[in-house]
């Protein structure tokens, strides 16, 4: 709801057009922007925050087999900020530029307000009200959850993108040559496109 309020009261600035999108490239663009949003996430969680972590059982004093770590080496803990990204798909829209014809997904609203960057771009209408990007989110995290996690838990303060492909994701070309994270399991997985929003 919040982004159909910020869209209709934002849509007399935007040039919008109405277009039809390949799936394959959208899908490329949601990989790679919720990968920069886990890796703000992931980033920024305050080191001396724990959690516990262990299998729960009971040794033979009756005592926990447990072990704190740092909340962002938790798989548990990394997992429940996964379950939560794809969420933030409702600040984006998608978007082509003005300038070189290109695809792209925007936020709309950044830390000092409206987007600057919209008067570069026309926004893309469409019957979905940007849904898909919520669901191709969700979809590349249901189908590649744990090897998301294990990328994380392992490597929690580098930039995991580097070494996406040497830890089993994959990258796949969008149309510009650019690499785009996309799991293994995406690139040669058709999903079937989200169905309308009812308004």
């Amino acid at each position: 709801m919040k982004l159909k309020i910020v869209i209709l009261t934002f849509a007399v600035f935007l040039e919008a057009v109405t277009a039809k999108i390949d799936p394959q490239n959208l899908r490329c663009l949601v990989c790679r922007t919720t990968f920069q949003e886990l890796n703000h996430v992931i980033k920024n969680v305050e080191r001396w925050k724990k959690v516990d972590v262990g299998n729960f059982r009971m040794d033979a004093s009756g005592n926990t087999m447990q072990q704190k770590v740092p909340a962002h080496r938790s798989a548990v803990y990394i997992s429940e900020v996964i379950d939560g990204i794809c969420k933030k798909m409702d600040d984006y829209v998608r978007v082509y530029y003005k300038a070189t014809g290109k695809l792209a997904i925007m936020q709309l609203m950044t830390e000092g307000g409206m987007n600057p960057d919209f008067s570069k771009a026309k926004f893309v209408t469409d019957d979905d009200l940007n849904k898909s990007l919520e669901y191709y989110c969700e979809r590349m995290f249901e189908d590649n959850e744990e090897e998301i996690t294990d990328l994380y838990k392992n490597r929690p303060e580098d930039d995991v993108m580097p070494d996406a492909e040497r830890e089993g994701i994959k990258l796949c070309a969008t149309y510009d040559r650019r690499p785009c994270c996309v799991a293994r399991a995406m690139c040669r997985y058709q999903f079937d496109p989200p169905a309308p929003a009812q308004l």
